[in-house]
C-alpha cells in the first residue's frame, strides 16, 4: 500500500480514547471474524475496516492483500547481507501476538511493547478485546532488558536506549500493584481506574496519552492474581 494511502487510512481512523477500538481497528486486524459475524465469517480485514467509516472505505478502495514471503513460528533469522535480523514472538503482552525484531544483537524494534514519553497502550475493551496481558508484558520486558540492546526503537516516540525498557516495566509494576491493592481493599473497578490514573499522571507528568492508564488498571484489576 503506498505511504500516501496508509496516511489517509490513519487520518480517517477514529483516535484511541475517543472510540471503542475493541469493536474497531484492533479487532479488524487481529480478529476480524469477531467484528464481522463470528466463526466462519469473511475474515478479510479490508471488509472489516471499511465498515468503520466511509472515509476508511474510500481509502481502502482498490487495495490488494499481499501474501508474506516468510512465515514463522517462535522465531526466525534473516541474513541481510552482513546484518543479522532476529524475528521473535514474545506475546501475549500488548496483544496476543507480539513480535520483536533484533538487529545484530544491538538494535531492538519493540513495536507497541514500548513507547517513549507515552503511557503504554493497553487495548483493553471487554468483552470484545481482552487480549492485552499486563503480567505477560512485565515478563516480556524483563526478557527484553536481558538482551541489553544499545538502541531501542519504540512503537511511538523517539528512538532511545535500554532505559526505556526499565521505565515502562516500572510503570506497569506500579499500576499492577496499585490496582490489586485497591481491589483487595474493596474499591470498584471505576474507583481503582480513577485513583491509579490520577497518581500515574502525577508520577509521570511529562508522559502523553494518559487515557491509557485507566484501561491498564482495569486490565490488572479484572485479570491479575493477588500480589
Amino acid at each position: 500500500m503506498p505511504l500516501r494511502r496508509l496516511h489517509g487510512v490513519a487520518q480517517a481512523m477514529p483516535q484511541p480514547g475517543r472510540h471503542d477500538l475493541g469493536q474497531g481497528g484492533y479487532e479488524c486486524v487481529t480478529r476480524p471474524e469477531v467484528v464481522v459475524g463470528g466463526a466462519g465469517a469473511d475474515t478479510d480485514p479490508r471488509r472489516c475496516l471499511k465498515g468503520l467509516s466511509p472515509a476508511v472505505a474510500a481509502e481502502l478502495e482498490g487495495v490488494e492483500l499481499v501474501d508474506p514471503d516468510l512465515v514463522y513460528e517462535g522465531g526466525a533469522e534473516i541474513d541481510l547481507g552482513g546484518r543479522t535480523v532476529l524475528l521473535r514472538e514474545v506475546g501475549p503482552a500488548h496483544t496476543r501476538s507480539d513480535q520483536i525484531v533484533l538487529v545484530d544483537g544491538r538494535v531492538l524494534f519493540a513495536g507497541d511493547l514500548l513507547e517513549t514519553r507515552i503511557f503504554p497502550i493497553a487495548p483493553y475493551f471487554p468483552p470484545h478485546d481482552t487480549d492485552v496481558d499486563g503480567e505477560g508484558s512485565i515478563g516480556v520486558l524483563d526478557r527484553l532488558a536481558a538482551l541489553a540492546p544499545r538502541t531501542v526503537v519504540p512503537g511511538h516516540g523517539e528512538v532511545t536506549d535500554a532505559s526505556l525498557i526499565h521505565d515502562v516495566r516500572d510503570y506497569l509494576v506500579y499500576v499492577r500493584d496499585e490496582a490489586l491493592r485497591l481491589r483487595e481493599r474493596g474499591a470498584t473497578a471505576d474507583e481503582t481506574a480513577a485513583t491509579v490514573d490520577e497518581n500515574a499522571r502525577a508520577r509521570r507528568p511529562s508522559w502523553e496519552r494518559p487515557e491509557w492508564t485507566g484501561l491498564t488498571a482495569r486490565a490488572f484489576y479484572d485479570t491479575g492474581a493477588p500480589v
